[in-house]
Parts: structure tokens; C-alpha cells; sequence
């Protein structure tokens, strides 16, 4: 009784980390559709960025990794923010992949690294969306 139980809370962790992963996917494709039809980011975008932020920090803490803060980096840094937008956004649809193609029993190193990959875009993006002064 109680391993089918643990089953059950392991499945329903499973589907909310799904449920994560694709709203995260959608929010990452809309802004960089919308920074083409207005190209800054406004006090919305900024906000849906930050509800990313959270969405793929759970979404790590689900797939095994963790939100330590260490100095990560990317192999190729985008020279703009729409550039930074697309690669958000192509990298949000391959965590996607990545989280559905992997079974709630595995931790998915590349699904990691992937997380960790759009932490550092989204903190790319938040220091290139503030004023300068």
C-alpha cells in the first residue's frame, strides 16, 4: 500500500514538473515574439521573466540538479537581447525535449545543464533590461 502510494506522489511530481516545463517553453517563446513586434523589454516581460526564473529553478530542483548560484557559463554569449530571447527560447523547447524524453526514475544530466544554461540567459537578459546609469 505504501509503495503504491510513493508511485502515485512520484507521478504527480512528474506531471507538475511537465506542466512546468511546457508553460516555461511557452512564456520563453512569447517574449522573444514579442520583443519583435516591440523591441525592449517592458515591466510585463521583465515579470513573465522572473516567473520563468522560478518556473526552471523548480524545474532543476525536479530533474536533480541544484540552484547553488556558482558562476556558470555559456559557450557562445549573445551580442543582443534578441539574440539572448532566441537562444532563450530554443533552449526552453530543448529542456522540453529533454524533461519529456527522460523517465521520472532518471536524473538527465543534459536536462541539467540545460536548466542551468537558461539561468544564465535569464540573468543575462535581467542586466541587459536595466537602465543604465
Amino acid at each position: 500500500m505504501r509503495a503504491r502510494n510513493n508511485i502515485k506522489v512520484e507521478e504527480k511530481r512528474r506531471s507538475d514538473t511537465l506542466t512546468r516545463v511546457r508553460e516555461g517553453a511557452g512564456i520563453a517563446a512569447a517574449l522573444h515574439q514579442q520583443f519583435t513586434q516591440q523591441p525592449f523589454l517592458g515591466r510585463e516581460e521583465i515579470r513573465q521573466l522572473e516567473k520563468f526564473e522560478k518556473l526552471v529553478k523548480k524545474v532543476l530542483g525536479d530533474v536533480g540538479g541544484d540552484d547553488d548560484d556558482k558562476e556558470l557559463t555559456l559557450s557562445n554569449y549573445p551580442s543582443d537581447t534578441n539574440e539572448a530571447l532566441q537562444l532563450l527560447s530554443d533552449s526552453a523547447a530543448k529542456l522540453r525535449k529533454e524533461v519529456e524524453a527522460t523517465p521520472r526514475q532518471v536524473v538527465s544530466a543534459s536536462a541539467i545543464n540545460c536548466a542551468n544554461e537558461l539561468l544564465v540567459i535569464i540573468k543575462l537578459l535581467r542586466r541587459q533590461s536595466q537602465p543604465q546609469r
